[in-house]
C-alpha cells in the first residue's frame, strides 16, 4: 500500500497515468528515484542512467568500423520511453555531423509497439520499401523478433546481404544473437550496475538524510561484440 512507502525506485515508460502516480507520490514527499529512461518531472530524488546522448555517437562509430562503406540505414525505435528517443536522436544527430562515414545516411525509421508481432512486422515492411539497407539501428526492445525478420527476408531475397544490426542492453537473448553474429554490437548501459546504485543513493537518503550530490548520474556505455560476449 502507498501509505507503507518509504521511497521509491521507478523505471517508468512514457504515460501520463505513470506521471500522474508518481507525482501523487512526490506530493507526499516520498523520495523517488527515476532509472534507466527520463521522465521531465521535478522534486523526483535523482535520474540514474545509461548516457544516451554518448550512446548514438558509439553506435555511429561503431557501424561505420564494422561497414567500411557508407551507411544506408534503417532505424527501429519506439515511443514508450524517453531513452528510445534519447537514442535515436543523439544518433541522426551524430551521423548529420559527420561522425560516420562520408554519405552514410537514414533511410527510413519505423517506430513500433514493442510487441512481437509488431515489431516482425515493421521490420517486414521497412527490408521491403528500402531493399538497398545495409544497417540497422535498433533503440527498443524485440530484437530477437526484429532479427527474425530479417533472417526470414534474406532467406526470401538470397542477394540481400546481412545487414549491421547494432543495438542495446546484453540479455541472454542479445548474447545469443552476438555468437549467431545476428547482430554485430550492443551498447550496454549497465542496468543492473544502474539499479544497485540507485538502491544506495536511496538507501542512504532514507537512513543517513544524505542526499545526492547530482539530480543526475550518468553510466557510460560498454561495447559487446561477439567476442567478448
Amino acid at each position: 500500500a502507498e501509505e507503507n512507502v518509504s521511497g521509491a525506485l521507478i523505471l517508468p515508460i512514457r504515460s501520463a497515468a505513470v506521471e500522474e502516480a508518481i507525482g501523487e507520490l512526490l506530493k507526499k514527499k516520498i523520495p523517488v528515484v527515476i532509472v534507466n529512461s527520463e521522465l521531465q518531472l521535478d522534486g523526483i530524488l535523482c535520474y540514474v542512467g545509461q548516457n544516451m546522448l554518448q550512446s548514438g555517437s558509439v553506435a555511429v562509430r561503431m557501424m561505420d568500423l564494422f561497414l567500411k562503406e557508407p551507411a544506408r540505414i534503417g532505424i527501429i525505435s519506439c515511443h514508450n520511453m524517453l531513452s528510445h528517443e534519447q537514442r535515436e536522436r543523439s544518433f541522426v544527430e551524430s551521423l548529420a555531423q559527420g561522425s560516420g562515414a562520408a554519405g552514410s545516411e537514414v533511410l527510413q525509421t519505423r517506430y513500433i509497439e514493442e510487441t512481437p508481432e509488431d515489431a516482425y512486422q515493421q521490420t517486414m515492411d521497412l527490408l521491403r520499401d528500402a531493399p538497398t539497407l545495409n544497417a540497422l539501428f535498433i533503440t527498443c526492445g524485440c530484437v530477437t523478433d526484429i532479427c527474425r525478420a530479417v533472417q526470414d527476408y534474406r532467406r526470401d531475397h538470397p542477394g540481400f546481404a546481412q545487414p549491421v544490426i547494432i543495438c542495446y542492453e546484453k540479455y541472454k537473448e542479445i548474447r545469443d544473437l552476438l555468437q549467431k553474429r545476428d547482430i554485430a554490437c550492443t551498447l550496454s548501459g549497465g542496468l543492473t550496475k544502474q539499479g544497485r546504485f540507485s538502491m544506495r543513493v536511496l538507501f542512504e537518503y532514507l537512513v543517513y538524510d544524505r542526499t545526492p550530490e547530482k539530480k543526475a548520474f550518468f553510466f557510460n556505455n560498454k561495447i559487446m561484440i561477439r567476442e567478448n560476449s
